[in-house]
């Protein structure tokens, strides 16, 4: 018989996977498209790259369609660069940066990270993108950091810091917020302890810290 806990589970991690992969490029899209159509009698050069953005996002679903397709059927991923996944996928949602006038950093500190499972590898890289999007969508004018460096502890650590506008994680809690739970329940399946730290007025940090200790070294 099949344990209801673990279907729960299952079913739960694959809604947040919708709602932080492709469903978050259709927004995307969406957003392109309404910027062009509501220029009226624009000039083809103006709504040139609100329609090339749309299109690219649109090829990002297909791309993270058939990635989470893959992952499902084999439950593994091609060992990837962490740090070289974020900064592509700063690269796909340059546009929006620009347009919430933001700027993105993606940095190593100190030594490369151990090897992770390709599950870790898969649900930081969500945590780290469900971050960013919430800092372009929310945190007003600012600089974005993505940092994969390391705590006392030796241990690996995941910082994305932005200096925005901030807010109150304890007035946040009061309402259902979907992407954050996501965060913290990926965080939970990798065994990571994550804290969301922010102030009003003083930006927000998200800090993952993972629990392996450093073995074998393997690009971050």
């Amino acid at each position: 018989m099949d344990d209801p806990d673990a279907n729960s589970t299952s079913h739960r991690w694959l809604a947040y996977e919708l709602h932080d992969g492709l469903l978050q490029w259709l927004v995307g899209a969406r957003m392109g498209l309404e910027l062009a159509l509501g220029q009226p009698e624009a000039h083809i050069t103006e709504i040139q790259q609100p329609l090339q953005t749309s299109l690219d996002a649109i090829e990002s679903a297909l791309e993270e369609g058939r990635e989470l397709i893959r992952f499902l059927d084999s439950e593994d991923v091609a060992e990837v660069s962490l740090s070289d996944t974020i900064r592509n996928f700063a690269d796909k949602v340059v546009f929006e940066i620009r347009q919430a006038q933001q700027t993105i950093d993606v940095r190593s500190q100190g030594k490369r990270w151990p090897s992770l499972p390709s599950r870790t590898v898969w649900n930081l890289m969500r945590i780290a993108q469900q971050s960013i999007r919430n800092a372009v969508q929310h945190a007003g004018t600012c600089e974005i950091q993505v940092v994969f460096g390391w705590n006392d502890s030796e241990h690996p650590r995941l910082v994305i810091h932005d200096n925005g506008c901030g807010f109150d994680p304890a007035e946040s809690l009061k309402t259902y917020q979907f992407g954050r739970a996501g965060m913290l329940h990926r965080a939970q399946l990798i065994g990571a302890a994550m804290q969301v730290l922010s102030t009003p007025g003083q930006g927000t940090t998200i800090q993952v810290d993972l629990p392996l200790p450093p073995t074998s070294e393997t690009p971050t």
